[in-house]
């Protein structure tokens, strides 16, 4: 028998987002382009999400998916949580809270010699290439292509 205990909590996670049911099925239907029959059998259980519709559920209701996972472990402190953080233009008190405790712990573990600190990214973190004039161009270079190429008009 398979252990459903992540995927229900991932459930009771995206229920308690919307004030309803009838809400939640009608915003399932619109993000991930399903029909309300489809939406209903997933919710109850009997189809799960796929892997794809996890990840667009998770960023749609902001939901970290490590304190899904990290569901049955005792510590459940985390600084750094699966899930997109907009910094520049609309960051919560979460995203605050968040870098906050990093600050803490990087600040603890400077004092001690053998610390070690390693970063995991799918982009390239602006302290690395701010210092470097050929790497700071291929990144504005690679955001300029991004955001429609040259002459595009930018929504900020």
């Amino acid at each position: 028998m398979k252990d459903n205990k992540t995927y229900n909590t991932f459930i009771e996670i995206l229920r308690s987002k919307v004030d309803s049911r009838k809400e939640l099925t009608n915003k399932l239907m619109d993000i991930l382009f399903l029909e309300r029959e489809v939406v209903y059998r997933r919710l109850r259980g009997e189809v799960h999400f796929s892997f794809n519709e996890i990840v667009l559920l998770s960023r749609a209701f902001q939901i970290s998916m490590d304190n899904v996972i990290r569901l049955g472990h005792t510590d459940k402190s985390s600084p750094c949580e699966l899930v997109y953080v907009d910094y520049l233009f609309r960051p919560s008190e979460e995203d605050y809270r968040m870098m906050e405790g990093l600050i803490s712990i990087l600040s603890r573990l400077k004092d001690h010699p053998e610390s070690e600190s390693a970063i995991v990214t799918n982009t390239l973190p602006q302290l690395f290439y701010v210092s470097s004039l050929p790497l700071y161009k291929l990144v504005l270079l690679k955001w300029v292509f991004q955001q429609g190429g040259p002459g595009a008009d930018l929504e900020v």
